[in-house]
């Protein structure tokens, strides 16, 4: 291929792509406005978050309450809006399970009874 060929292709498959990204952007646009319209906007955070709820420590104290559970995993921790949310699975149904989750709330609440919403 020819040099003026090869910069006409490759300008055409700039343009293309270009074109495609448009299409993209776009289409995200559109799904982001349905969400808003689905769900209402992010919740902001607050100036003043209890200690353990900020974004990183939240994580870490739900990845180290949950590592004291045998086969509980955090699948996901969203905190792209206040407050942060935990998503966490088991492949066991073991009786003794349900207790080790309550523990698992305490553990995250504290003392101070803290605002914790835990759905077994």
């Amino acid at each position: 291929m020819r040099t003026e060929e090869r910069v006409a292709w490759l300008e055409g498959e700039n343009a293309r792509l270009q074109a495609a990204l448009a299409e993209s952007q776009f289409s995200g646009a559109v799904a982001r406005g349905q969400v808003v319209q689905a769900q209402g906007t992010a919740i902001q955070w607050p100036a003043q978050v209890p200690d353990g709820f900020a974004p990183a420590a939240f994580e870490a104290s739900v990845r180290a309450a949950a590592a004291t559970i045998p086969g509980l995993q955090v699948d996901e921790v969203d905190c792209s809006e206040f407050p942060c949310i935990a998503v966490l699975s088991t492949a066991t149904d073991a009786p003794e399970l349900q207790d080790q989750l309550k523990g698992f709330g305490q553990k995250l609440a504290g003392d101070e009874g803290r605002g914790l919403w835990l759905a077994v």
